[in-house]
């Protein structure tokens, strides 16, 4: 889109060496991501192409040519702004300055934001920045803020329409409701004209294979949903468990605060919730094999994360065991996020990786 003005791909490049591509309505490859996330990546490249530092793609006879740096650029300010706008929200709902500089240090460190979302340019960091902005503009009563925010999140991950349906469900301000309802439905309709326009269907799905998607979804049968679950909570590679430890930590805390923190809080929990089902019944836990880390839920911790923050300081402030506990819990967390995003791939895949890569480029060079 940089280089040329269309979204459709070089067609000199050879298809089996494109990942992520679909075929459009008119017979060209396209990429099969969302339309919020290939805006912040053509976002991206304007000024590098613009300025000649990256190739045009038109002349570049290779997709493995192209740098992928400025998409890693925008992928690390993302994710930098969604930390930042995590801050704020925790200082505006009541949290004092020295808890919530913590929780957001360990939200920056100590969770996939620095693994996924600055890793490269996923959904995630766009949408844990939207989600954030849309509560910020609840809490601070700006209805076009949070209206925009949801349909910013809705046009990056579809599905997530379900927060601002679920967040209607509850006695917020009539306002409240209106303006996330209109707005996540308004990221999801322009989603829809992507899919019609560029692949021929009203579904918002991007460039997917949504028959392989409705045919393989875990909620289609009681043992294949409870599988899935299984693994999103215990997958050696992917579980929460082994690598958002404080979440479930906070459930243990969470019958002590639930009636004192406020609707707010309350309610985004449930949407989060919501959306972890309509993604857990959808769609693999373990999504992105490429990744080594928890993925697929991010923005149900984004939601929960006041109730969590609440959760766990109610934990350390009741005794010193709940100190130590929360304590090593951080520190894990901080630990093993920075191995993953050290290692960044599991080295099989990124041997494999590397194979391909080398196989495709002596193929193209033959």
């Amino acid at each position: 889109m940089a280089s040329t003005g269309s979204l459709a791909l070089n067609p000199g490049w050879p298809p089996d060496h494109i990942s992520w591509a679909a075929e459009g309505r008119d017979g060209r490859l396209y990429s099969n991501r969302f339309p919020g996330v290939v805006a912040a990546a053509t976002t991206a490249y304007l000024v590098p192409v613009a300025t000649g530092v990256v190739p045009n793609s038109a002349a570049v006879s290779h997709p493995f040519e192209l740098p992928v740096w400025p998409a890693t650029a925008m992928a690390v300010a993302i994710a930098s702004a969604a930390v930042f706008c995590t801050f704020v929200f925790l200082r505006g709902s009541g949290f004092s300055v020295r808890i919530a500089a913590i929780s957001t240090a360990v939200v920056a460190f100590g969770s996939p934001v620095w693994s996924v979302s600055a890793d490269a340019l996923w959904t995630h960091g766009l949408t844990h920045l939207s989600i954030m902005c849309a509560l910020i503009g609840l809490r601070s009563e700006r209805p076009l803020l949070a209206g925009a925010s949801f349909g910013v999140a809705a046009l990056t991950r579809p599905h997530l329409i379900v927060v601002p349906l679920v967040l209607a469900c509850f006695r917020l301000e009539r306002w409240q409701r209106v303006a996330g309802v209109i707005g996540g439905m308004v990221g999801l309709g322009f989603s829809a004209l992507y899919s019609s326009i560029l692949f021929g269907r009203v579904i918002p799905s991007g460039g997917y294979n949504v028959e392989q998607l409705t045919g393989g979804a875990p909620i289609r049968s009681l043992s294949g949903l409870a599988t899935n679950i299984w693994d999103w909570i215990s997958d050696p590679l992917h579980g929460i468990a082994i690598f958002v430890p404080l979440g479930l930590l906070a459930v243990v805390g969470v019958p002590l605060v639930w009636r004192r923190v406020d609707l707010l809080t309350r309610t985004a929990a449930a949407a989060g919730l919501g959306y972890a089902a309509s993604q857990l019944g959808l769609i693999r836990a373990s999504g992105g094999d490429i990744v080594f880390g928890h993925r697929t839920t991010i923005e149900m911790f984004v939601l929960c994360l006041p109730l969590i923050v609440v959760s766990l300081w109610e934990l350390s402030r009741r005794s010193a065991i709940g100190r130590v506990v929360v304590g090593a819990a951080m520190a894990y967390s901080v630990a093993i996020h920075g191995y993953v995003a050290w290692i960044d791939l599991h080295p099989s895949v990124s041997n494999a990786l590397a194979v391909t890569y080398d196989r495709a480029m002596a193929e193209h060079r033959q």
